[in-house]
């Protein structure tokens, strides 16, 4: 059996992302089709472009080109753009949400405890973790006007202003400035665990305990040491959709409800250099999404069948201990190799944090690659479950009915659209180290030369992402 979580919503639709066989063969969606070439034809089209735009980028980018502000504001239009800065527009929003979360808790814990007919794991495992990463990345950071523990938790500080005659409730204790970003590097090492290994993440009435779990680790995180220190060192999910919003054209002010557009990825040039321990959440980030897509495939059934002493839970926690570690060597491997060809002696571990923001482009080119299926065939299953979340026979908006269209998306778009991002993301992750090496190193020559061992590194990575997105799906 396998212990991937989703297992239980995959059977809502039956879904293969695609798969290429020895003879380039690519199957998905109970259809069959044949790749126009080799696939390692498309592995070296893919590492060319990358090759040439590091050329490109190394002789048009300079410290003067890449030092411009890029960002222009959006005059928003008065309807209905314009409303969606107002008080009673953003409280519509975030009862909305406060809503979703009371409803996700409550499907789970009273709701049918088959995956298929509650609201809950359809919500979570593909709405929202993989759905919000997808709008981050393309309309700008959204997570701060929805999340509703950080909605409730202002909602709870109103309220206790009101008893209190206007004083604040102060944070019982001081954040300890050695922790920096630890907790969350911890917090979603545990949610990864839970996404890709434990047998019961899809089960409605474990998600319950969960979640309730995670919102009360939330909420009395930020009673103790403030709402904006907690937000920012020790949830994931306001650090991941942060980080992908960066990546988009498109930059949210809330506090002078304003939207600015800019070039993709400019957002991190905006940003402080990272602590080490933002650095490791990074990589863990990036390995665990690619541990996900291996564990899928023949290779790692063949572990299975060569480990069969031990359990599939063992297994998958075995890899998800050993994949990341091997991303973080192999990273400061190459960290080495950026010092020694940039032929200064900065820190080791400052070249880490430097670079660490150019990895993230080619974190969300995998995340879309490997979860646009996802999304688009079982994730119709929400549309007749919002009709009765609790999959006890209501037909609340009559869309019950609903039949999930297996030809959303087939084998040949999966296909060309995953060699596109994924190619699209190592090129971008070029351009954003290429820039923070001017920025790190004292000449533009040993800025070039420092980023040979990123462009290897990068190189290396879009083959091997291109050879898993290839391989047959074993669920």
């Amino acid at each position: 059996m396998n212990k991937k979580p989703r297992l239980f919503i995959l059977t809502s639709g039956l879904v293969a992302f695609f798969t290429i066989t020895s003879t380039a063969h690519a199957h998905g969606f109970g259809e069959r089709y044949d790749l126009p070439m080799p696939l390692l034809y498309f592995i070296i089209g893919a590492v060319v472009a990358v090759g040439l735009s590091f050329l490109l980028v190394g002789v048009f980018v300079t410290s003067e080109t890449s030092a411009g502000n890029f960002r222009y504001e959006v005059k928003l239009p008065k309807w209905p753009m314009g409303y969606i800065g107002t008080c009673s527009a953003t409280w519509l929003i975030k009862s909305f949400s406060v809503f979703l979360l009371a409803l996700i808790i409550l499907t789970a814990l009273f709701g049918s405890n088959k995956p298929i007919y509650n609201f809950t794991p359809t919500f979570i495992w593909i709405i929202w973790w993989v759905g919000i990463g997808f709008v981050s990345a393309v309309f700008g950071n959204v997570w701060p006007l929805i999340n509703p523990w950080k909605i409730t938790f202002e909602i709870a500080e109103t309220v206790s202003k009101l008893f209190r005659r206007g004083r604040e409730v102060k944070p019982f204790l001081r954040y300890p400035s050695d922790l920096h970003g630890w907790p969350v590097v911890i917090i979603f090492a545990v949610f990864a665990w839970i996404e890709n290994v434990y047998w019961g993440a899809a089960i409605p009435r474990h998600l319950a305990i969960l979640v309730i779990i995670y919102s009360l680790v939330q909420w009395g995180g930020m009673l103790c040491f403030g709402k904006q220190i907690w937000l920012k060192n020790a949830d994931p999910f306001t650090l991941i959709f942060r980080f992908f919003s960066k990546l988009s054209v498109f930059e949210i002010d809330y506090s002078h409800r304003k939207v600015f557009v800019r070039p993709p990825g400019w957002g991190f040039f905006t940003s402080s250099k990272p602590h080490v321990s933002i650095m490791i959440f990074v990589l863990i980030l990036l390995s665990t999404v690619t541990f996900d897509g291996i564990k899928e495939t023949p290779f790692w059934n063949d572990i299975y069948t060569s480990l069969s002493h031990l359990s599939y839970t063992q297994i998958d926690t075995l890899g998800l201990i050993v994949v990341p570690a091997i991303f973080i060597s192999i990273y400061f491997i190459f960290c080495l190799s950026i010092r020694y060809f940039s032929r200064e002696n900065p820190n080791l571990i400052s070249i880490g944090a430097t670079f660490a923001f150019s990895l993230l482009p080619i974190a969300l080119a995998y995340h879309f690659a490997h979860y646009l299926s996802l999304l688009l065939i079982p994730g119709q299953a929400i549309i007749p479950l919002l009709s009765d979340p609790f999959g006890i026979g209501w037909n609340l908006f009559g869309s019950t009915g609903y039949q999930i269209k297996l030809n959303a998306i087939n084998a040949k778009a999966a296909w060309f659209f995953s060699v596109s991002v994924i190619v699209i993301g190592h090129v971008l992750a070029v351009y954003i180290s290429h820039v923070f090496a001017l920025k790190m190193f004292k000449s533009h020559d040993n800025a070039i030369r420092s980023q040979y061992p990123m462009l290897l590194l990068m190189l290396i990575y879009t083959a091997i992402s291109l050879w898993i997105l290839s391989m047959p799906i074993i669920e």
